[in-house]
């Protein structure tokens, strides 16, 4: 007799937290992994997420930072967000958030991300599993402004409009 043993990568989900968002702005992206309720501890989990492939330019802030799950994890880069040194017991998630910086130069659209499969170490075997995917909206806001009264004298008031639109047909909601 043997006993076969079935063992799974930890499951990664990535969402773009605060979007649409205008080009030049910042959008707080949020990676979560969890992992079932297999008999072994995960160990060395990694993935990699190539920012610049969805949006050239597009990159994260305020990296690397350390422990995010399980000591001795980091979460690095710039264009290219990588993750590595993951360990995470049996029925455990973690939850990671970065700040990206969306290109001034970025035009309106929906921008398909996805990560790299998801690596792990499990009773010694190398196991990988899906990639995490999410798409970024931008979109393109206009303003506008002009003074509805005038010429005006010195102490005078005057009245200014301004107005807001977007013109990327994108739903803001």
């Amino acid at each position: 007799t043997d006993t076969l043993t079935v063992v799974r990568p930890p499951v990664l989900t990535k969402n773009f937290m605060n979007d649409p968002v205008a080009a030049g702005g910042a959008v707080i992206l949020e990676f979560v992994l969890t992992y079932g309720e297999e008999a072994a501890v995960a160990a060395n989990i990694a993935f990699s997420d190539d920012l610049a492939a969805t949006l050239p330019g597009l990159v994260a802030t305020g990296l690397p930072r350390t422990d995010l799950c399980g000591a001795g994890s980091q979460l690095s880069g710039g264009s290219t967000v990588s993750f590595t040194g993951g360990v995470m017991a049996p029925g455990s998630s973690c939850t990671m958030t970065i700040t990206l910086q969306v290109p001034v130069t970025a035009t309106a659209g929906v921008y398909a991300n996805s990560t790299s499969t998801v690596t792990a170490d499990v009773l010694g075997a190398a196991i990988a599993g899906s990639p995490a995917t999410d798409s970024l909206r931008i979109i393109e806001l206009a303003a506008e402004k002009v003074f509805l009264d005038g010429p005006a004298v010195a102490g005078d008031g005057l009245t200014l409009q301004f107005t807001l639109s977007n013109t990327s047909q994108l739903s803001t909601t």
